[in-house]
């Protein structure tokens, strides 16, 4: 929404403002909320009222909390608009929110004015703070995929390391001394853990039943396969059980390695996650904000 300020002729209803406003990312407007929620002044000048301008309202305690005028350019029109409204209901007339109810009970009519807009007020709160919880609720679920995300790339790393050192005790050399060609498999294993997800396996890592121990050894076996005769002392076929032994030797330690870490805060991270919740903080002094 536009800021507080003189009417402009030109775009009387702010559509301009309002569309220059939605340029920009969320974050962006995240910011310019929270500014409007600390503003010491609220001005109604009946052409613009943000939504942290309400809740600054709303949350204040007492009129030291916030203060709210109205723009003296408003006023005769808030009068005209008083004298139409106390015109019709003279008349007879019935005017939403004034003579009747809201809502589901806007059927409802009244000649208690005064108290039908306290009524406003008060659903007016309660909206406000539904909004609060809802947004909390929002923000609790977005640190768990965080923490979980967290704990998902560490175990993936774990794991890419553990098969990465068995492949090189397993696959590299043959019992001749000899290089081996299964040693140029170790690529396209990382490529297989990086294409599986973490939480199909990382209750049992190596169980036969489970996708990882299942492409694994499918990598090897294209890879003999492929390579044919050209190893016919130690194939890659020989070195499938003894790969797969020393994986369900280390691999379930080095997991539960992972998650110990993760629970510990010791973990590393490369602050892919963290970091943008934390530049959205970054400027926050401690004051309350509109989703506490």
């Amino acid at each position: 929404m536009a800021g507080n300020g003189p009417i402009n002729k030109e775009d009387p209803l702010n559509w301009g403002a309002a569309a220059a406003e939605m340029a920009g990312s969320h974050l962006d407007e995240v910011k310019r909320m929270v500014a409007q929620f600390r503003e010491p002044l609220v001005k109604i000048q009946g052409a613009t009222l943000r939504v942290g301008q309400v809740a600054a309202v709303a949350q204040a305690k007492d009129a030291a909390g916030v203060a709210v005028e109205l723009d003296e350019e408003a006023r005769p029109r808030v009068k005209a608009s008083s004298e139409w409204i106390l015109n019709c209901i003279a008349h007879g007339g019935d005017i939403y929110g004034v003579t009747t109810g809201f809502g589901g009970t806007s059927h409802r009519r009244t000649k208690d004015g005064p108290a039908l807009q306290v009524e406003l007020l008060r659903k007016t709160l309660e909206a406000v703070d539904i909004l609060k919880l809802m947004t909390s609720t929002y923000i609790v679920a977005l640190c768990q995929a965080v923490d979980l995300r967290h704990l998902e790339e560490n175990i993936k790393s774990s794991v890419k390391n553990c098969v990465t050192q068995v492949a090189k005790k397993v696959l590299t050399m043959n019992p001749t001394g000899d290089l081996s060609s299964a040693r140029f498999s170790e690529k396209n294993l990382l490529t297989a853990i990086d294409r599986e997800a973490v939480f199909s396996y990382a209750d049992d890592p190596c169980s036969a039943n489970y996708p990882l121990m299942q492409k694994l050894r499918a990598v090897l076996v294209e890879h003999a396969l492929t390579s044919g005769d050209a190893e016919p002392e130690a194939s890659v076929f020989s070195k499938i059980t003894k790969f797969e032994e020393e994986l369900r030797s280390a691999l379930p330690r080095e997991i539960e390695a992972a998650r110990v870490a993760v629970a510990n805060g010791t973990a590393p991270a490369r602050g892919k996650l963290i970091d943008p919740m934390l530049d959205c903080l970054k400027e926050w002094n401690g004051e309350p904000l509109p989703i506490n």
